[in-house]
């Protein structure tokens, strides 16, 4: 085996071998794919038959392409197989699926191939608000508020179960921000279908900040990544459609040693909201997350931190560009729309700035690449 130096600094696994990327419906997925095969990997796709065909599978970067049963079990048994007919290639899972599936049986896929994941409880654990916010209060990590159903005394507050992932639930649906009482009462109803004490939390005003991170096995930090949301779809709360890098050295250091402090593995983003009095942190996502497309824009070492940590212990560099734009075109179009109906017309002829700034790259638009970019604009 060999090893290589990225940028004279980054050690990362060298050699030929192939990187199997699972749950290819997501977006992510096309980043993962690119940037894997940039580093001379061969690529192997892998969808379940719930996702036929998936934009991913078009790109001109994916050597193999595989559709596996969406049943859990009948796909663990295949993709134990599918990693045995490789030596031991590296697995890349961008979604819960595959990753509860690799997490839950670790040590039967430790045995065909390589991957860094959390464990299945620290996976139960972060996918539950109420022991993130228990935790992060015992690191004076600030969190928002509770409150007790019959307690509630100001509003906007926002109602979502504590354990949202487990459902299955899009991102949009996981939470509703209320007004008053009576709107209180229907939606805590409405999320009690999942979970038998919703959480009531105070709505934090401020903008949405994201801090990525990338832990080895040994629970060391390998890479950061921190972005802002400029404009979210919905826009009331959502992904990014707009967002910006930057870099906060204190907050870098909380967000690490929180994750430190409770032995975290593999990837996750903690998500913040930034207000007055500093950073609140709202929810922490131990998976890629949605707007990963953009480390790919900002030259950020994510993936070449993932292969570090499937093999060796590597070294702490949170590089990338601190002040990189990127824009999600579909979001970013509908975000528009959204501001053009409600009539905020500055917020919509902003966005619409934005959209039509060619200097201001879309995330997951390759020229190199261009049907794939195309059906993942039209996918949905």
């Amino acid at each position: 085996m060999t090893f290589s130096l990225l940028c004279d600094k980054l050690i990362i696994l060298g050699g030929d071998f192939t990187v199997i990327i699972c749950d290819c419906h997501y977006r992510s997925a096309i980043t993962a794919i690119r940037r894997f095969s940039a580093l001379g990997k061969k690529i192997v796709a892998v969808t379940t038959d719930k996702y036929n065909n998936p934009p991913s599978f078009s790109s001109t970067f994916v050597n193999e392409r595989y559709t596996l049963p969406s049943d859990k079990e009948e796909y663990k048994i295949a993709l134990l197989k599918l990693c045995a007919s490789f030596d031991k290639p590296i697995l890349f899972p961008v979604g819960k699926f595959s990753l509860e599936i690799i997490s839950g049986n670790s040590n039967e896929f430790s045995m065909v191939a390589r991957f860094c994941v959390p464990s299945i409880a620290m996976l139960q654990n972060l996918n539950n608000k109420k022991w993130v916010k228990e935790q992060a209060l015992r690191f004076n990590v600030k969190v928002p508020h509770l409150y007790q159903l019959e307690a509630v005394d100001k509003f906007p507050v926002v109602v979502k179960p504590y354990c949202g992932e487990a459902f299955s639930l899009k991102a949009s649906e996981r939470y509703r921000i209320v007004h008053n009482r009576e709107e209180l009462t229907e939606a805590y109803q409405n999320f009690k279908k999942y979970d038998d004490s919703p959480m009531i939390e105070e709505f934090v005003q401020g903008q949405g900040v994201g801090v990525s991170v990338m832990f080895d096995n040994d629970s060391n930090p390998l890479t950061v990544f921190c972005h802002k949301r400029l404009i979210e779809y919905p826009i009331d709360g959502g992904p990014s459609a707009y967002l910006t890098t930057f870099y906060d050295k204190d907050l870098i250091d909380s967000t690490v040693n929180f994750f430190k402090s409770i032995d975290f593995k593999g990837f996750a983003m903690a998500e913040y909201k930034e207000t007055e009095n500093g950073y609140v942190l709202l929810e922490v996502n131990p998976r890629i997350w949605g707007s990963f497309p953009a480390t790919l824009n900002a030259k950020s070492n994510f993936i070449e931190a993932y292969l570090n940590a499937c093999e060796c212990k590597g070294e702490y560099l949170p590089e990338y560009n601190h002040s990189c734009k990127v824009k999600f075109l579909r979001g970013l179009i509908m975000a528009t729309l959204s501001f053009i109906k409600r009539r905020e017309i500055k917020k919509g002829f902003k966005s619409l700035c934005v959209l039509l700034n060619p200097f201001i790259h879309d995330a997951t638009f390759s020229i190199k690449d261009p049907i794939t970019s195309i059906k993942d604009f039209f996918r949905r």
